[in-house]
């Protein structure tokens, strides 16, 4: 929403650049695992759309605006 001013490499970060996707797929997994159920591949194309739509133009917005620092980090 708003232009982004700095990369942050602290807390969840360190371990991957989309922690709310990692933490929503991994809701979506323990949903699973509780109700013994197989329906989250019916979610992959979704899944698919967020790194399409969604990810893939935050990494090439994050690239312009810092370029290789932001490279490092990936």
């Amino acid at each position: 929403m708003r232009p982004t001013t700095a990369l942050f490499f602290g807390g969840p970060y360190r371990f991957t650049r989309n922690p709310i996707y990692v933490s929503l797929a991994a809701i979506q997994d323990g949903i699973a695992l509780i109700s013994n159920t197989l329906w989250p591949p019916e979610f992959l194309p979704v899944l698919i759309a967020v790194q399409r739509l969604v990810i893939d133009c935050e990494e090439r917005y994050l690239e312009r605006k810092f370029g290789k620092s932001y490279l490092t980090y990936k």
